[in-house]
């Protein structure tokens, strides 16, 4: 009967008993920092690079699937705090600004644990923005869709405390503003910290 205990209590402080770090809920909250490259196209003139630096926080919540003692599926949901200020135009007669708001995204982030506290992954995700463009005749706005695919590490400095490092490029669907379009992507790089539950 010994025996057993003992062997019982190997198993349970083997290294699969880890694997409940990287299985359940999660949240964070992360700073980013974003560089977003324009095209502005307005009367018949185009203008490069008037694209904009930013820095924001977001909130986010995910769930972690092992797939086995090695391979973790993360699932989950980001949004962003604050506006950013994501192109800016001006010329002779006219200026005008685009700011990106109520920006969310639905990720999936297939993963595979570097040892027991830190997981390496890659990310697709889905990324949904309000653009408004102000300073015009006609204050208007637009709602920005894209994808973003990036990398990143989440590490466990406590059995339930962790922090995230990602860098990311998000490609934006070309939109119009009463004969001025904008293209734009945008580089992100991310850190932050996060409980599991």
């Amino acid at each position: 009967m010994k025996k057993v205990i003992i062997a019982l209590l190997a198993i349970g402080i083997s290294p699969y008993a880890f694997a409940d770090k990287f299985n359940g809920a999660s949240v964070s909250v992360n700073g980013e920092f974003s560089s977003t490259t324009a095209k502005v196209k307005s009367d018949g003139d185009t203008i490069e690079g008037v694209g904009r630096q930013s820095a924001n926080l977001d909130i986010a919540a995910d769930y972690a699937f092992a797939l086995n003692d090695k391979f973790v599926l993360l699932a989950g949901g980001r949004y962003a705090l604050f506006d950013n200020e994501i192109a800016k135009y001006k010329s002779d007669d006219e200026s005008a600004k685009v700011k990106s708001k109520n920006h969310y995204s639905l990720f999936v982030a297939p993963g595979y644990k570097i040892n027991q506290d830190t997981l390496a992954y890659v990310k697709a995700s889905f990324e949904s923005a309000k653009g408004t463009l102000s300073g015009t005749d006609d204050d208007q706005s637009r709602r920005y869709n894209g994808f973003a695919f990036g990398v990143g590490l989440r590490s466990y400095i406590t059995d339930q405390i962790f922090v995230n490092v990602e860098a990311s490029r998000t490609f934006y669907n070309k939109e119009s503003f009463s004969g001025t379009s904008t293209d734009t992507g945008t580089t992100t790089a991310s850190f932050g910290a996060g409980y599991s539950f």
